[in-house]
């Protein structure tokens, strides 16, 4: 069985042991989990990205589509146009022309709306994707609780060391010549 100065000292050391492996792990996790978010962040940008071409592309082919509804509309309105004064069909293709502006403008109001809706999503995913771990900071944490507990440590040590062994006892010499405490010897 050991005494109590050295149960201290090695109770000290392992627990400094322990916070020091128990910083290194954690700062290892916070690493790991900042390089998961930057890739999850990054598949998040790819995806949005992909959402803004499938909408550009959307509205392209829904501009090409009004555009070929137009000209239907156009061309019906040319072959028709027995009885109906030359006036009347210039209104009528005007109106037919604005419509198809308003509906073209509308298109690529609400794609803009969409772009800046992704772009903004894009900027929070980069901005949480690149974060900083403070796995450092975590680690010289457990240096420093280490450090204290070592000083903690060393002050139980120092506090209940048992004092050197030193003579407490002093021998007096008696007036009859004998050692021993300040006692006269009675024959």
């Amino acid at each position: 069985m050991c005494d109590a100065t050295t149960a201290i000292i090695v109770s000290t050391a392992i627990t400094a042991g322990a916070t020091i492996q128990q910083g290194q792990l954690a700062a290892r996790q916070a690493k790991d989990a900042q390089a998961l978010n930057k890739y999850l962040g990054d598949e998040k940008q790819k995806e949005l990205k992909a959402e803004r071409d499938i909408a550009k592309i959307q509205t392209r082919e829904e501009e090409i589509e009004r555009r070929r509804i137009l000209e239907a509309d156009l061309d019906a309105i040319t072959a028709f146009n027995k009885g109906l004064e030359s006036t009347s069909i210039g209104a009528i293709k005007g109106e037919a022309e604005r419509l198809y502006e308003l509906d073209v403008a509308n298109l690529r109001f609400n794609l803009g709306r969409t772009e800046s809706g992704i772009a903004r999503q894009i900027s929070v995913v980069k901005a949480e994707s690149n974060r900083p771990s403070y796995a450092n900071q975590i680690k010289m944490g457990s240096y420093l609780q280490a450090g204290a507990q070592i000083g903690e440590g060393y002050y139980n040590y120092t506090t209940t060391k048992t004092p050197p062994k030193t003579d407490t006892t002093t021998k007096k010499t008696s007036s009859n010549g004998s050692q021993g405490f300040g006692f006269k010897q009675v024959n």
